[in-house]
């Protein structure tokens, strides 16, 4: 039964991963860091259209590897019975 739940959670984090990526790009950008290393972004679509833009549409699910791994975890230790 926990592979279920598993699943699901991972299900979610790969369909929720490019909002996530969105919102911690947008969250990062600070005009102290040095041009180059940084990302601006008008609003969420903008920096959608631009991801996809420069990295592909895979680019769009860039650190999801973490995200499977996290809540695979959370699940597994939270619904332990």
């Amino acid at each position: 039964m926990s592979s279920d739940r598993i699943e699901a959670a991972n299900n979610t984090a790969g369909l929720g991963s490019p909002l996530f990526l969105v919102k911690a790009r947008i969250q990062a950008y600070s005009p102290a860091f040095p041009v180059g290393a940084q990302h601006y972004y008008k609003n969420s679509m903008d920096a959608l259209t631009t991801i996809m833009k420069s990295d592909g549409v895979l680019g769009l699910w860039r650190g999801v590897n973490a995200a499977f791994l996290r809540t695979a975890m959370v699940s597994f230790l939270s619904y332990q019975s």
